[in-house]
């Protein structure tokens, strides 16, 4: 009951909706950035992984081991 007040206001147009945030990377995405040499990744992609990473110790950890497999 308390959910269907609190929707209610945006349907009949008063109050604001939540601000969206930026959108989530695809894991498609984030697999690329994986896979891909960090030499050869785009700035503002090398810097989306490294805020991941720093987020997610197990993608961290898998980031790492991909990249050591790699070498």
């Amino acid at each position: 009951m308390a959910v269907q007040r609190h929707l209610r206001r945006y349907r009949t147009g008063r109050g604001h909706a939540p601000a969206v945030g930026p959108k989530s990377p695809s894991v498609r995405e984030v697999t690329s950035w994986i896979m891909t040499h960090p030499e050869h990744l785009r700035d503002g992609d090398a810097d989306k992984l490294h805020r991941l990473r720093e987020r997610d110790p197990e993608l961290d950890r898998l980031t790492s081991h991909v990249r050591k497999f790699a070498v």
